[in-house]
């Protein structure tokens, strides 16, 4: 029973009688109302009935459960549809402020200064200082937007999104959590930190890529540049490599294994220049694979080669296939040596 101006420790609604609530506006000292797939649970509620809406007012501490999936905040505006049969169905929107948290049932996590819950399609959507995380991926970005049931992330707005050894940075992003497939646009940086492999006398800690848009394969572990968009450049200690496009790959434990370039590919570095159609990078056997019209300089020699080898792993060696130095040659292996 609800009655004007009552003042108790505890309320509690049984079902969902607020359904027919006809005052204008009450106020009690707490809610707890219940259905079995929502609750919701506050100090303090006030009630006001519109023509085609119930809204509630709660003050906090505030918290929600729908379908499983936990919202607490400092306080939160929920407005129902009148005539429902159950809470979970009155549902339209919530909307809460101050130190809002999420815990879903998937495991997936996030907290907020501001939110808004869309009951249709379970949208989440996420404002201010907002840091989200599923398993070992953690996000961060102003403004992140929630399909729960479809598992689908969007992010907006200085996003960082990290995993194991991996740092990416994007104006924007989104990602299937069920197909573990994404894409990073604007400005988009992505930091490998490795074990400090040694390429010749260098020793690489970090790997560096930047492109204006990336795509994320977390199933085959690879980071993808588009063809059609802006170049993609990669850095690696005094070692710098540009092209048309770039696919990076990491193993299971994410740690950088192979980076393939195509489209006018161009690699610098120490006493070394390259360009080419194709190239490989494999950081096991720490080889460069050159391949289609090769142009070459190093150690001081330049030419031509239909494919050409240069492997960094004892000081760096250079491996020739149809080359053209000072004459035509079919073969030519370790005609520069770094030991020389």
């Amino acid at each position: 029973m609800i009655k004007r101006g009552v003042k108790k420790s505890f309320f509690i609604l049984t079902g969902f009688i607020i359904a027919s609530i006809s005052m204008v506006c009450i106020t009690v000292s707490a809610i707890n109302a219940a259905d079995g797939d929502a609750h919701l649970s506050a100090e303090s509620v006030t009630i006001e009935k519109t023509d085609d809406r119930i809204i509630l007012t709660l003050e906090g501490p505030v918290e929600i459960i729908y379908l499983g999936d936990v919202l607490t905040s400092e306080s939160a505006t929920v407005r129902l549809r009148e005539n429902a049969d159950s809470l979970i169905e009155a549902i339209e929107t919530i909307e809460l402020t101050g130190r809002i948290t999420f815990a879903g049932t998937d495991g997936t996590r996030a907290s907020a200064s501001g939110a808004t819950f869309h009951s249709n399609g379970r949208r989440l959507v996420l404002s201010g200082g907002v840091n989200f995380s599923q398993g070992s991926m953690s996000a961060s970005a102003n403004r992140i937007e929630y399909a729960i049931s479809a598992r689908q992330v969007g992010l907006s707005g200085g996003c960082v999104l990290t995993e194991t050894s991996i740092r990416a940075e994007a104006s924007s992003a989104e990602y299937d959590l069920n197909t573990k497939f994404g894409k990073l646009s604007g400005n988009v940086i992505v930091r490998y930190q490795t074990s400090g492999i040694l390429f010749g006398d260098e020793k690489i800690d970090e790997v560096i890529m930047r492109a204006e848009s990336i795509q994320v394969d977390a199933v085959k572990r690879e980071f993808r540049t588009p063809s059609d968009g802006e170049r993609t450049r990669i850095q690696a200690g005094s070692f710098i490599l540009t092209a048309d496009s770039v696919t990076f790959r990491a193993d299971s434990t994410d740690t950088l294994k192979e980076i393939r370039a195509e489209g006018g590919v161009e690699f610098t570095g120490p006493d070394i220049r390259v360009t080419t159609d194709r190239v490989t990078l494999s950081t096991s056997d720490r080889v460069l694979r050159a391949e289609g019209n090769v142009r070459f300089r190093v150690m001081g020699q330049s030419g031509s080669a239909v494919s050409l080898e240069v492997n960094f792993a004892d000081r760096w060696s250079v491996r020739l296939f149809g080359a053209n130095v000072s004459g035509e040659v079919g073969e030519i292996e370790d005609v520069f040596n770094g030991d020389d």
